[in-house]
């Protein structure tokens, strides 16, 4: 019996299941979010920018208290009109040890075809400017986005 769980208890240290083990945990981050009709300051539009003072050390703060590992974030059009918001959260993330994805939702059904065309202009255009062509300009390695974070609903399409 003392074998058996001498076992288990190596298999739980090695799988990183024990009580101890720090949790590996991601956030959506969205541009804006409302809160009984009012909209959350702890949204990427209210955190994330130059005219945000300490909002983006302290959000970062947060995340690296609970564990955040990855961020899915939405930031509209930023990206594309305003990447230089941007360019220095991502560097921030990447210090904290924070993966930052491209949160990217909120597409159009074409005319014709399916979401996954390659024609499809809503999400090759999204993906294009907003990561893509910001990752291509980014000031640093650290700058860009580490990946593509697709948020398809495909019910709320009417085909």
């Amino acid at each position: 019996m003392r074998r058996v769980s001498l076992l288990i208890g190596s298999l739980l240290l090695d799988s990183g299941l024990t009580a101890s083990a720090t949790p590996h945990r991601d956030v959506w981050f969205w541009n804006t979010t409302e809160l009984y009709g009012i909209d959350s300051t702890h949204s990427s539009e209210f955190v994330v920018g130059p005219a945000t003072g300490a909002a983006e050390d302290e959000a970062i703060a947060f995340m690296t208290a609970q564990s955040i590992k990855e961020v899915y974030g939405s930031y509209k059009q930023r990206p594309r009109d305003v990447p230089t918001d941007i360019w220095p959260w991502n560097e921030k993330l990447e210090a904290a040890g924070i993966d930052s994805q491209l949160l990217i939702s909120g597409f159009e059904a074409p005319s014709p075809g399916p979401l996954t065309d390659p024609d499809h202009l809503s999400l090759v255009t999204k993906v294009q400017e907003r990561l893509i062509d910001f990752n291509d300009d980014a000031p640093s390695v650290a700058a860009q986005f580490d990946a593509l974070h697709l948020d398809l609903e495909p019910q709320s399409l009417d085909d």
